[in-house]
């Protein structure tokens, strides 16, 4: 729901200068990315995007999804499915951006591979942010969803949606 409630400025900003090679500076470094608006059809009713993004997270994370058996065959092709998501800001990166999803490689900026440049977050990984998020939603009263949008998506993220009043700042 905290990435419908950034349309329509889901997109990354233009890559510009040195990225950070190592692992936990480069996640860092893309959760802190400003969201940026761009042109394209599609982009500006919440609710589709919803649907949508959960159900690419499920399409990426569910081993027996018809997405995940193409990309674990001898010959994966996605890029129609790839492209029709992409169009919308929902991609890889953004879930990396959104703290569900971790960047192995620079590549995460350009063009990433699944499971090469961008990683599925583990079970226990999973977990252990469950765990957290629950932790600050408990105890964080009306600042729970913010100190939950800054342990997940960055300062700049929450900044923004405490901004637009979404979350409490």
């Amino acid at each position: 729901m905290a990435f419908s409630s950034l349309l329509p400025n889901i997109f990354p900003p233009k890559i510009r200068g040195d990225v950070p090679k190592e692992a936990q500076e480069l996640a860092s470094y893309i959760r802190n990315l400003e969201w940026v608006s761009c042109q394209k059809k599609g982009v500006s009713e919440s609710e589709p995007f919803i649907t949508m993004m959960s159900t690419f997270i499920i399409a990426l994370y569910e081993p027996e999804s018809p997405i995940s058996v193409i990309l674990h065959s001898q010959t994966p092709n996605i890029k129609e499915w790839v492209t029709k998501h992409s169009a919308k800001g929902i991609t890889t990166l953004a879930l990396c951006r959104l703290g569900l999803a971790k960047p192995c490689s620079t590549h995460a900026l350009y063009s990433p591979k699944w499971g090469i440049d961008i990683k599925k977050l583990t079970s226990s990984e999973i977990a252990e942010k469950h765990a957290e998020v629950i932790c600050l939603i408990n105890t964080g009263g009306v600042y729970g969803g913010y100190d939950t949008i800054l342990y997940l998506m960055g300062r700049g993220t929450a900044d923004l949606l405490a901004k637009n009043i979404y979350v409490k700042a």
